[in-house]
């Protein structure tokens, strides 16, 4: 339904603030209280759906937040997980600080959460990224080029190797890699089509800088678009997101089992 709300005048004089200013301060509370979605938001403030998402933007409001901590704890309830986040709180973190987290954890695999917004309403599904050959190729060329090769590959020290050997040695690495990204991504997709609604081309290969870890498993998990009204309504429900971490959790029981038995044998 719709809610209806007259601001009088003695509050917006009170407020020194005017109808249109008021609408907007009261939209963005109760958007940020998750008591309105970001559509009826923006049309409660007057607003285009763009227009309201620049207006959480410089208010510092997130327009969305994947509920990381309900995947932790679901995740880490099984005895099977340690799961680190990059963040625990509405901060932006560098894309290569991130990286610089999973693989200071020792993580075996680094799952990004993300939820996009674009300028056709219409699109809606989720999708799953890895790395891309070209984008591959380059951030080994400009892992080669460190000055400090100590930490490029986890448990490596390639410092006083010669260049031919640390390039043969860090694209083994980044292969085995990538090959386990799209293992992961691959299991997460075939999970996620028994629960949500996904792109026609669901797994995708782009040049994230969240991908590019030369020695941990990575892969960009797009829950949708909040530019959809109805899946803007389904990422804010509860059922749809214990859907989503019953298919990441799956997927992950499957990836560790598959990759423990490759290299048991």
């Amino acid at each position: 339904g719709t809610m209806a709300l007259t601001i009088s005048d003695d509050l917006l004089q009170t407020a020194g603030m005017s109808e249109s200013e008021a609408r907007i301060e009261i939209a963005c509370r109760l958007f940020q209280a998750e008591k309105l979605t970001l559509w009826a938001a923006a049309q409660w403030a007057g607003l285009s759906r763009v227009e309201f998402e620049s207006t959480l933007l410089s208010r510092s409001i997130p327009i969305y937040r994947p509920s990381v901590e309900d995947l932790k704890r679901e995740m880490e309830a099984t005895g099977r997980y340690k799961v680190v986040l990059t963040r625990d709180r509405d901060i932006f973190v560098r894309l290569r600080k991130r990286i610089a987290i999973a693989r200071a954890a020792g993580a075996e695999l680094f799952i990004s959460l993300h939820a996009d917004s674009i300028g056709n309403p219409a699109v809606r599904g989720a999708s799953v990224y890895t790395l891309s050959e070209k984008a591959s190729d380059k951030e080994a060329a400009l892992l080669a080029k460190k000055e400090n090769k100590a930490d490029i590959i986890a448990g490596i020290d390639l410092s006083n190797e010669l260049s031919e050997v640390t390039g043969i040695l860090i694209d083994l690495a980044q292969r085995e890699t990538m090959n386990d990204s799209v293992l992961f991504a691959s299991m997460l997709v075939v999970d996620l089509l028994r629960e949500i609604n996904l792109l026609q081309k669901s797994h995708r290969f782009a040049g994230f800088a969240v991908l590019k870890a030369p020695d941990v498993p990575s892969v960009l998990f797009e829950l949708g678009y909040l530019s959809n009204r109805k899946e803007e309504q389904q990422l804010r429900s509860p059922h749809h997101r214990a859907k989503i971490i019953a298919a990441v959790l799956r997927a992950a029981d499957r990836y560790f089992a598959e990759t423990d038995r490759l290299r048991r044998s």
